[in-house]
């Protein structure tokens, strides 16, 4: 195999890497762990909603055609809120219902207890009742299947469930909910100088950031994740503890390791075993590794903070995306404050923070020293990064400009 085995532009890795997706998994969840997932199949309505005929308010079922002002009406029942309809209303009477209270055989209306001589809140049930202002007929009745009706449509397959889609599937009484399965996903930060937070550095060692922002990373899209810490650039033993490292999981993400120096611990452990390392022309993030090792899709992105952001950005969230079947994700078009030049050639992400001006999203640049891969500390309030042609040479204010949101 080749040092390098592609050279590729941002856009043309970005779709290998997508082509490497599997095709989504069907599974079973409850509904409340059903957020953030996108629907297997069509959902339908096994009920009525409501089941039966409900009043709306708290008030009285009667009889439209008995309804005038100041006509008084025989109280002749009281069905509390959740209760059958009980009773039954004729001519001149009227039952007492409080809200989804089911509606008595014979009433078309629910006369609001506001609209009576009878005071709001914990009365006894009173004998009978006088009719100060008439409601129009139907009122306050909800009736059976005026939500949704048996067999209809709720919601179909390719929507993603959010806290009020949770709501209404939660409504038609199902256990469980079809949904579409989120990868499962480890990320190893690698390298001998890497140290956890909370442990003293020795000169030349630094904390380990790549493995939480990436852990932090996939669980604000909903995937299940663990994080590793390998602090060393030892072949041998990376290849002692793979087939750990592989299982359980459905992508592997390794930062650090995969560039050209001496102890590129990842590239030389994984590039004899089929993952391909090559050159991407962009930048922070040109050199990456791709491939599947036992049904795992490998991504090995470089090291540096920045670079290890924007390489999940653009390539293992749209994988995660394709592989959970949702939309892929779409940068955001923002006009930018404040212009800055580049050098032509290579794809150019800058840390941006965006504000909502007069005509719309406003960007400016997030960090003094630019897209540097190392600027880790600059990424606090940065809210995505910027898309700048590869053939571009200088970016100005008042441009339009595309940017690869943060989730």
């Amino acid at each position: 195999m080749s040092d390098v085995a592609w050279h590729r532009t941002f856009e043309q890795h970005r779709e290998a890497c997508v082509a490497l997706a599997p095709a989504p998994t069907r599974v079973d969840v409850p509904v409340l762990e059903a957020r953030r997932l996108v629907l297997a199949e069509d959902v339908h309505a096994t009920l009525n909603l409501p089941a039966t005929d409900v009043s709306a308010m708290d008030g009285f079922a009667v009889r439209h055609a008995d309804l005038r002002e100041g006509v008084v009406l025989r109280v002749v029942g009281d069905v509390p809120a959740g209760a059958p309809a009980d009773g039954e209303v004729t001519e001149g009477t009227a039952v007492r219902v409080m809200t989804g209270a089911g509606i008595p055989a014979g009433a078309d209306t629910v006369v609001a207890v506001e609209l009576t001589d009878i005071p709001r809140g914990p009365v006894p049930l009173p004998t009978q009742i006088t009719v100060r202002e008439v409601p129009p007929l139907n009122d306050a009745t909800r009736r059976t299947g005026s939500d949704v009706e048996s067999g209809s449509l709720v919601a179909s397959a390719g929507t993603m469930v959010g806290p009020l889609e949770v709501a209404a599937l939660a409504a038609l009484g199902r256990p469980t909910i079809p949904v579409l399965r989120l990868p499962r996903v480890r990320c190893v930060a690698t390298g001998a100088e890497l140290r956890g937070p909370g442990e003293p550095l020795e000169p030349g060692q630094l904390h380990d950031s790549n493995s939480y922002a990436l852990a932090a990373l996939c669980e604000s899209l909903g995937h299940p994740v663990d994080r590793v810490t390998m602090a060393h650039d030892d072949p041998d033993a990376m290849a002692a503890v793979l087939p750990g490292l592989l299982a359980d999981v459905d992508v592997l993400v390794f930062t650090g390791g995969v560039s050209a120096g001496a102890f590129e611990v990842v590239r030389q452990t994984l590039a004899e075993r089929g993952v391909e390392f090559g050159q991407v022309a962009m930048q922070p993030g040109k050199p990456q590794g791709v491939g599947v090792i036992d049904g795992v899709t490998i991504f090995c992105l470089p090291g540096n903070p920045v670079s290890t952001v924007v390489s999940f950005l653009g390539f293992v969230r749209p994988w995660l995306d394709a592989a959970s079947g949702r939309p892929a994700a779409q940068p955001l078009t923002a006009t930018l404050t404040e212009g800055w030049s580049k050098k032509p050639g290579r794809a150019q992400f800058m840390p941006v923070r965006l504000m909502l001006g007069a005509t719309g999203h406003e960007a400016s640049q997030a960090t003094a020293g630019g897209s540097l891969s190392h600027l880790v500390s600059r990424l606090v309030g940065v809210d995505g990064f910027a898309m700048v042609d590869a053939e571009a040479s200088e970016v100005r204010a008042g441009d339009e400009i595309k940017v690869m949101m943060v989730p």
